[in-house]
């Protein structure tokens, strides 16, 4: 009882003096945070090229809100909490600036760094943000803080017509121009379409995908490259460096990988997620970030003269699902390796939206990079016009020749290639019904969007969402994955409830085979989007089942062999009026990877998109009441498997 009152009387004696040393605090800290909000500008220097950088400091509550932005927009976010990380200060100029890191995790991961071009600047601003720690860090700081945390609002969806659009910086505008021109293509067209794309470009290629493939698609595309850089073209290349040395179908395909990769940089072409002295995983990791494994650079964007915005004939985006590899487009004809996928063909102004997402991811990594002194040594340096000896001396010196696979699948896969790859060429395909020449469509408006985690964006999942949301008839779902998170299950359930079709087109365990866990997870699921009142399912929503069907893609008709293998699109249609194609499974590792999308409103074109995934049905299997029910409470090895996969989920 004693010690008891010897504490209420500390308490009640020392805590004015406890309060008027927080509001003490609070006015140094709000002094210092109003000197340290402002903006920067400088160059810095990757090596490679310069960057003109506008940094926005803004620090509220302790908390460091950092933008890095170049012309094209928002390359970094970052918000450092000052009551945790302690600010540091760069020993060595770096990147012809002089950095301050918050905390080692912003130096190791790589993460946004603040440049300053005056060292005294830097050295004054540094003692302010020790100081600023120093506060932040006391106790009764810290528990204000926590108690006022602001609670953000929820915001109420808005539209421009049938699209969804969203307040954030990079979220993407929906244009509405009618100068803007669209054409959805299979997986042959698209390939024929980018090789006269890439011939007929003047100025300028960008290029971006997860994989670009050493096959005789991807080394005949590559050939391509290099030919028009050496035409004195502006040639970039981003490719994401992990995913090329993990998910490589053989030794040999490898190596090949690596060559053509050295030859574009032989030939002047930066190629971003290759590093000359095999360095690239040190590149990907951002230092001790091993996150990173399951964040890929997953877009996928081809851009050709577009600076002019599709004025002129050679100015085009072609955007979707597609990376660089013969899969993509059926070149093995009727083969088990020819996979389901479409692209959008795109002119008009929106170009200017992808031309800026492109830009801001090429910049991003010239940023972060750490490789260019290794690089340097095989990136061309000359111009190949001005300095043609030069150029060509150096090229030959650093081109390397590829290898040939001879294991037997891939010996009888390559024949296939030749063979198709030449008739494409004279505009012929042999094994398919496919319109190489895609109409354009005008569209009533059109929406891209660029979608990049790490910079605290999920553009892409609240797009997703709305669309479903908003939906009055008809859904239908073609994805390469269907493992939905609660709130897109909770979208689609409540989609049915409202009486809405659903139809979900995915892979099959056979076509998934090598990640067939996602699939045997997503599976898990089904019967919770198809039935209302199953026995493992509490909820107040009734529907006729009727309403959500569920397909399995086998790449082949009932009793015919198998003409295709993988569905690998990435699709949406909503009401018969909305198309959405891009790079974003529905997945969890999608909501970590950078993913691109288009969200297009016209009847014409959704109709022919439709039309395509109706007829894909024919060669899927709808899934019975029976085998959700198994799914869901398998037996033997595939429960097995399900135990695994679930406990994994979060990574699938």
């Amino acid at each position: 009882m004693a010690i008891s009152l010897k504490i209420l009387l500390i308490f009640v004696f020392c805590y004015p003096a406890f309060s008027n040393n927080l509001d003490k605090y609070l006015t140094e800290i709000n002094k210092l945070e109003e000197s340290l909000s402002k903006v920067h500008l400088h160059s810095v220097d990757t090596e490679n090229f310069f960057l003109d950088l506008e940094q926005q400091v803004k620090i509220e509550g302790c908390e460091v809100e950092l933008k890095t932005y170049i012309d094209r927009g928002l390359i970094q976010r970052d918000i450092y909490n000052l009551s945790k990380l302690r600010p540091l200060r760069g020993v060595i100029k770096k990147k012809n600036a002089y950095p301050i890191y918050f905390g080692l995790k912003s130096k190791t991961f790589r993460r946004g760094h603040l440049y300053y071009k005056d060292q005294n600047d830097r050295n004054q601003d540094y003692k302010k943000f020790k100081k600023l720690h120093k506060l932040c860090s006391k106790y009764t700081v810290k528990k204000y803080h926590k108690a006022n945390r602001p609670i953000p609002e929820e915001g109420v969806p808005s539209f421009i017509g049938r699209i969804p659009v969203s307040d954030g910086e990079t979220s993407g505008d929906v244009y509405t121009d009618e100068n803007i021109l669209f054409g959805i293509m299979e997986g042959e067209a698209s390939l024929y379409q980018r090789i006269k794309a890439i011939k007929e470009a003047k100025e300028s290629i960008y290029h971006q995908s997860l994989d670009f493939r050493a096959d005789t698609v991807g080394q005949y595309l590559g050939s391509l490259l290099i030919e028009k850089r050496q035409q004195g073209l502006d040639v970039k290349v981003l490719v994401d460096g992990l995913a090329n040395q993990i998910k490589t179908f053989s030794k040999v395909e490898k190596e090949n990988n690596f060559a053509m990769y050295e030859n574009m940089m032989a030939a002047g072409i930066r190629v971003f997620g290759y590093s000359c002295g095999g360095k690239t995983v040190r590149n990907e990791l951002r230092g001790f970030d091993l996150g990173k494994l399951f964040r890929r650079n997953h877009e996928k964007i081809l851009l050709l003269d577009s600076a002019h915005l599709g004025t002129i004939e050679s100015s085009k985006a072609i955007v979707g699902g597609a990376n660089v590899s013969h899969n993509y487009y059926r070149m093995a004809g009727q083969h088990p390796t020819s996979w389901r996928d479409f692209d959008l063909i795109v002119k008009g102004e929106i170009m200017k939206e992808m031309e800026d997402v492109f830009l801001r991811n090429y910049a991003e990594r010239g940023l972060r990079y750490k490789t260019f002194k290794y690089d340097n040594k095989c990136l061309n340096p000359y111009d190949p016009i001005k300095e043609k000896d030069k150029y060509y001396s150096f090229k030959v010196a650093h081109t390397k020749s590829y290898k040939i696979d001879r294991h037997a699948p891939d010996v009888e896969v390559s024949a296939l290639l030749e063979k198709n790859l030449r008739e494409l060429l004279k505009g012929q395909t042999p094994n398919f019904e496919v319109n190489l020449n895609p109409e354009y469509l005008k569209v009533e408006g059109a929406r891209f969007i660029n979608n990049r985690p790490e910079e605290s964006e999920d553009y892409i999942v609240e797009a997703y969402l709305d669309l479903i949301n908003s939906a009055e008839k008809e859904i239908f779902i073609a994805n390469q994955f269907v493992l939905v998170d609660e709130p897109v299950k909770n979208a689609l359930r409540n989609a049915a409830h409202r009486g809405v079709k659903i139809t979900i087109l995915t892979n099959s365990e056979k076509t998934n085979e090598e990640i067939e866990l996602i699939t045997i997870v997503g599976r898990y699921y089904y019967i919770d989007l198809a039935y209302a009142n199953h026995p493992w399912l509490e909820s107040d929503l009734f529907w006729d089942p009727s309403q959500v069907n569920i397909y399995e893609w086998y790449g082949q008709k009932e009793g015919e062999k198998q003409v295709m293998g993988r569905y690998h699109a990435k699709v949406m249609t909503v009401d018969g009026k909305i198309s959405v194609v891009g790079s974003h499974n529905l997945d969890n590792s999608s909501k970590k990877n950078s993913e691109s999308l288009v969200i297009i409103e016209s009847e014409e074109l959704t109709s022919e998109l439709n039309g395509w995934l109706n007829k894909d049905l024919d060669y899927a299997k709808k899934i019975t009441y029976d085998e959700m029910l198994y799914f869901r409470k398998p037996k033997g090895g595939y429960k097995i498997k399900l135990g695994f996969g679930k406990l994994i989920e979060e990574h699938l």
